[in-house]
């Protein structure tokens, strides 16, 4: 390769940085941790929503007493028996429907944990009585390793 190519490529490639491993090992874990916090981005939409589905096996019974009898029928056990309840009921066509997924870091809500504070919340408008409403579940993700704790699901209302 000629000299004028290799300034070329040296001109668009720009300046590269690199970080040598030993460059992290002074840092103490606490300071990695919060490094690693603040790359780490909140789950999607769609992310948020296949955790939610996961957990369609978990007993409402086992679960905060927000939860307990709740569902669209008294026969509903489960959460994913929840789930389908209240997606059955959002068929109205008049209706606005629709559904919020979010989460924001735990650190955010005022609790110094490594979680995201997650909720999905179902929700409509009657096109008659302009009434809302709204049924979801709130749960906490674990940033490590993405587990949801089934003691942090409740389930908020309108």
């Amino acid at each position: 390769m000629t000299k004028k190519y290799i300034l070329l490529a040296l001109l668009f490639a720009g300046p590269v940085a690199s970080v040598d491993a030993g460059d992290l090992q002074g840092e103490s874990n606490e300071t990695q941790r919060m490094h690693d916090r603040k790359i780490k981005a909140p789950p999607t939409r769609q992310q948020i929503l296949h955790r939610l589905f996961s957990l369609q096996d978990v007993k409402l019974k086992d679960l905060d007493k927000s939860c307990h009898g709740i569902g669209a029928n008294p026969k509903d056990v489960s959460i994913g028996d929840y789930i389908s309840g209240v997606l059955a009921q959002l068929n109205e066509r008049n209706n606005a429907n629709w559904i919020e997924a979010s989460c924001e870091s735990a650190a955010q809500s005022g609790k110094d944990k490594e979680e995201w504070d997650c909720k999905v919340m179902f929700k409509t408008v009657d096109a008659d009585s302009k009434d809302p409403w709204s049924a979801g579940l709130s749960f906490h993700i674990n940033k490590q390793d993405d587990s949801i704790s089934k003691s942090s699901i409740s389930c908020p209302g309108q």
